[in-house]
């Protein structure tokens, strides 16, 4: 009797307790099985696409998931990991990347990065760097150096590599190629020096400026001149309004005296002095005054004393002789101004263009040619400008004879008499003087 009751007791029991799991759970309720993530399944993936990864902002969790469901096509090296860094890449992420570049490049691992294994099979690979010389480093940890800025190289792998270029004092670069069997590749790099790099460049390249127009001693001599020619003054539609020949008395930074002939009428120009010129067409005297202002000396011992004080900024992307007829630019600029100095490859302006540094007003460009020896200096004979970029307005100033006169006073500027007779006083030029 008493057993017949115990098993009824616990039949009940466990009648009760499944209602209460039925009531608990939905009725008709099925378990579900978690659906796959598509993107943990696909190929490896590349450095480009990591680094679009880690900018996008990842989570630690979900990039180390991704990561280790597909792995990566690129070994992690130390150039790759200062690339990493620079998109803010976590600690944890660069620990993900390099496990899992240990786990592949160890391994060899089927269908994860087993094309850099490769030892064999791709075409010559040819890499100029400049400025030369470069190192180069290459994700297999092999380093070399170029010859004459280029590195030929003919055993790399089939597949994707990548290359870092390096050099003191310049920001090193990064280069991902995919290397073809038997295919050849060219590649170049320009590396962007370091702000004390351009500092640096731009003081010397500066030097090498004012050495080749003869140092201070040459300034001088080109700061006081006698000399003739042509010249062509254009309105703003471009049009000619004053062509004629020209004579002139200079002595820098104030004086100038120039007597124009032309058929029209002639008249004089006289700046830095209490008696001017006879009456002249509208805006010449503010060209005229161009002229004088960017004569070459005026320019470069303006920024020289600005140098000496600290008061100047000298940047180059580089100082060293361009090969070919290349031109390289130096900028020099101070609180108020910027000049922006292309310089040839024989070291000689070439063009100034002048602006504020607050971006406002006229950009001046002034164009140097026809270099001929004055003294101890070199004297470019012909100054075409514009008074703004893109302007027609502006001027042509084609000198045939000039002379360095450093006896010139402030009298001799002061009426035309007396530029004929300085004039005349100058051996070679008194053949083209008037009486």
């Amino acid at each position: 009797m008493r057993t017949r009751v115990l098993c009824f007791v616990l039949a009940a029991l466990f009648l009760c307790l499944s209602a209460t799991a039925l009531l608990r759970s939905p009725m008709g309720a099925t378990p579900q099985k978690r659906s796959k993530d598509p993107f943990l399944e696909g190929q490896s993936f590349s450095l480009r696409q990591v680094l679009n990864m880690i900018a996008g902002g990842y989570s630690d969790d979900r990039f180390e998931e991704v990561i280790a469901a597909r792995g990566i096509t690129f070994e992690v090296t130390e150039a790759i990991v200062t690339e990493i860094q620079k998109e803010g890449a976590s600690a944890r992420k660069l620990d993900t990347l390099r496990k899992k570049s240990r786990d592949v490049f160890s391994s060899g691992t089927p269908g994860t990065a087993s094309t850099p294994q490769q030892t064999s099979g791709a075409g010559p690979l040819t890499l100029k760097c400049s400025p030369p010389e470069c190192e180069v480093l290459f994700y297999q940890k092999r380093k070399d150096r170029t010859t004459g800025g280029t590195l030929t190289i003919s055993d790399l792998p089939v597949g994707l590599t990548v290359v870092e270029f390096m050099k003191d004092g310049h920001e090193p670069q990064l280069m991902t190629l995919q290397l073809a069997a038997g295919a050849s590749m060219d590649r170049d790099v320009t590396l962007t020096p370091t702000l004390s790099t351009k500092e640096q460049y731009g003081k010397e390249l500066f030097g090498r400026l004012l050495e080749a127009l003869g140092g201070d001693d040459g300034l001088r001599e080109a700061s006081s001149l006698v000399g003739s020619g042509e010249l062509e003054l254009w309105d703003r539609e471009g049009r000619a309004h004053v062509q004629g020949s020209l004579q002139f008395l200079l002595k820098l930074p104030e004086l100038l005296r120039m007597n124009v002939t032309r058929p029209s009428g002639n008249f004089s120009v006289v700046l830095g002095t209490k008696r001017g010129g006879a009456r002249f067409p509208p805006d010449t005297e503010a060209k005229v005054r161009i002229f004088r202002n960017f004569q070459l000396a005026a320019v470069l011992s303006k920024l020289h004393e600005m140098e000496k004080l600290g008061d100047l900024t000298l940047l180059a992307m580089t100082a060293e002789t361009p090969e070919e007829s290349k031109d390289r630019l130096l900028d020099a600029e101070s609180q108020l101004e910027r000049y922006s100095i292309t310089v040839g490859r024989d070291a000689l302006p070439r063009r100034i263009v002048q602006r504020n540094t607050t971006g406002a007003g006229p950009t001046l460009e002034v164009s140097y040619s026809d270099y001929a020896p004055v003294g101890k200096t070199r004297y470019p004979r012909r100054m075409q400008f514009k008074v703004d970029a893109g302007a027609k307005e502006g001027g042509d100033f084609r000198l045939k004879n000039v002379v360095s006169s450093p006896n010139l006073t402030e009298k001799d500027f002061r009426t035309s008499g007396a530029l004929r007779k300085a004039l005349q006083k100058i051996p070679g030029l008194g053949s083209f003087v008037k009486a």
